[in-house]
């Protein structure tokens, strides 16, 4: 039976992800700031946030150190996730 996870960030968004085997613990949010227009992206690039779910605090926090080393413009959230159904 599968379980489903859920965590809320500062936003009030909430992320969910379900998963049959495994169970997490944490919830790595990672925002990025929109870019201007430059000669790479004509149009500019959208302001975005996605999620990356760990089974530890440990590897969110790795994951969270991964994103933020030596970029701007990138803000990172470390949430507790919760199990809202399932096993």
């Amino acid at each position: 039976m599968p379980t489903k996870h859920e965590a809320t960030d500062a936003a009030g968004k909430v992320w969910k992800r379900t998963s049959k085997t495994r169970v997490y613990s944490h919830c790595v949010v990672i925002h990025t700031a929109a870019l201007p227009a430059s000669e790479r992206w004509p149009n500019g690039w959208p302001a975005s946030s996605k999620a990356e779910w760990a089974s530890t605090l440990t590897n969110a926090q790795n994951n969270a150190r991964r994103w933020q080393r030596g970029r701007e413009g990138i803000a990172v959230e470390i949430l507790d996730a919760r199990i809202v159904g399932g096993k």
